[in-house]
């Protein structure tokens, strides 16, 4: 009997090793993660926010979420002459059902927002097709525009080589007959098969795909601030 109850004992002890362990390792990756944001952020000229939830409301419109689920454990910003640049991370927290405990998943990892008076964007998104060119990936592309059409208008743009087959653009409100997307941008974005976007109103969002399974490296973040500077400017050209 004593032995059950050393064994029980024993098994009980682990689980919450196991357990403070597991914890111990989210809160070590989620320093680690915030202490690399903020070295990137500084080299690249960006300080951090003071108030984070400013930019909430904007990012609930882009990302038709409800403002009350989205935080943003990382935000930074930094302004120039022609814009305001923030580099950040989003994330919308859910409760679990049948339980009190909330949780989250990445909807932007490493992001970077653009935001200008002179911008008055409908609303839309583009996202990169499947790469490749067998029938899985055709198949694939098929099934996402199809599933896109369905929430939004999806437009083509067919007298920029290359740009249909790398992209999808998806319009879900506003003018679309000035969606304000100059043909430097496209034949810029038509030369990188890599990015997904947001468009409303004053804003321009550029991400890495990929980023909510893993985190970028830093020389990725320095690339994608690169290009998206350039994507930026290419906007603010007459068309």
């Amino acid at each position: 009997m004593q032995s059950n109850s050393m064994i029980l004992l024993a098994v009980v002890c682990g689980f919450f090793i196991i357990l403070a362990a597991m914890i111990g390792l989210v809160v070590y990756n989620g320093v680690r993660d915030k202490n690399k944001k903020e070295q990137i952020a500084k080299t690249l000229g960006f300080s951090a926010v003071s108030n984070p939830n400013s930019m909430l409301e904007r990012f609930s419109y882009l990302y038709k979420r409800p403002q009350n689920l989205l935080s943003m454990p990382n935000i930074f910003q930094r302004s120039s002459f022609e814009y305001q640049i923030y580099f950040f991370d989003l994330h919308e927290n859910e409760n679990r059902r049948h339980s009190s405990e909330m949780q989250f998943h990445s909807m932007e990892d490493s992001a970077f927002a653009f935001v200008s008076p002179s911008w008055n964007f409908p609303h839309m998104a583009v996202i990169p097709h499947f790469g490749g060119d067998g029938k899985f990936a055709q198949v694939a592309n098929q099934l996402a525009e199809k599933f896109m059409s369905q929430f939004s208008q999806v437009i083509k743009f067919p007298h920029i080589p290359g740009l249909d087959q790398k992209y999808m653009f998806g319009f879900f409100d506003g003018d679309l007959s000035d969606s304000q997307l100059t043909d430097s941008f496209l034949r810029l974005l038509a030369s990188e098969p890599e990015f997904k976007m947001q468009f409303g109103k004053d804003t321009f969002v550029a991400s890495l795909t990929g980023m909510r399974t893993q985190s970028p490296t830093e020389e990725q973040i320095r690339e994608l601030y690169n290009f998206a500077t350039k994507m930026a400017n290419a906007l603010r050209e007459n068309k």
